[in-house]
């Protein structure tokens, strides 16, 4: 068994090309360097990454989740004029790009092509509008008790009570509008970013997250805010900040087990 230079993976004595990552792989005499065989896995997805902790993380690696956070934040510059909120829409734009972009170094692995690159972003994506079907119960909440106060919670409570299919609207709305948005998106941004190698796709895909988990809170806040009879406006900006920090917050816990899809983009077609 010999490993590869590039991404370390185990591979059979006397292979040219890596087939994980496609590297080239220097030609080696059998019986130099011989170690002891081991069985190598028959998928990625059978490998569990070894993600080290957050506070382990190196420095590009902070870098590009500052990176990310500059981009989110011009972003959501635009999207916030729109709106009359330029600030708050820095804010919320910052914070999802740049943890997204954090997060996302950790579980990429070896992105090995520009199909590699577009696949992630779509995966990323799509998981940032997915997100919102257990985060949108939350943003309802929120948007609720913030706007609505103890009276709002009264009116869901009895609005909830005639119709229980009111609340699954919401919710289904925002996590479809966000996974069809995000995994578009990220599919072009994904590999748009790959021009500028690996980090750059790392970079595009996070911004297709933010992007699809601030359509789907804003989805969710708004359709509260009509069946509640509050301002639209205030309550979608809302759950566009609440779907992006509670998202954010369940994507840092669930990074393992989105490491072990690494096998979706890591692949050659």
């Amino acid at each position: 068994m010999i490993d590869c230079p590039s991404c370390r993976k185990h591979l059979p004595a006397g292979v040219r090309f890596c087939a994980y990552c496609g590297a080239t792989v220097p030609f080696r005499w059998s019986w130099v360097g011989r170690r002891p065989a081991r069985s190598a896995p028959k998928t990625l997805a059978a490998t569990r990454p070894r993600l080290a902790p957050l506070w382990q993380m190196r420095r590009p690696q902070w870098l590009l989740g500052a990176a990310g956070a500059l981009l989110g934040a011009g972003a959501g510059l635009l999207l916030g004029l729109a709106l009359g909120q330029a600030a708050f829409g820095s804010l919320v734009g910052a914070l999802g790009a740049g943890a997204s972009a954090l997060l996302g170094e950790t579980v990429a692995g070896p992105i090995p092509d520009r199909r590699g690159a577009e696949r992630f972003g779509l995966a990323m994506g799509g998981l940032g509008g997915l997100l919102a079907l257990p985060v949108g119960l939350l943003v309802v909440l929120v948007v609720t008790g913030w706007i609505g106060g103890w009276e709002g919670f009264r009116t869901l409570w009895a609005l909830l009570r005639a119709d229980p299919n009111l609340g699954v609207l919401g919710l289904a709305a925002g996590a479809l509008a966000g996974t069809v948005a995000g995994a578009l998106s990220g599919y072009y941004l994904g590999g748009a970013g790959y021009r500028l190698g690996r980090r750059g796709a790392i970079a595009g895909a996070a911004l297709a997250w933010t992007l699809a988990a601030i359509l789907a809170g804003f989805i969710t806040g708004d359709y509260a805010s009509k069946t509640l009879g509050v301002a639209r406006v205030d309550a979608a900006l809302l759950g566009g900040f609440v779907q992006v920090a509670g998202g954010t917050l369940l994507l840092a816990a669930l990074r393992r087990a989105v490491g072990r899809w690494r096998n979706l983009w890591v692949r050659r077609p």
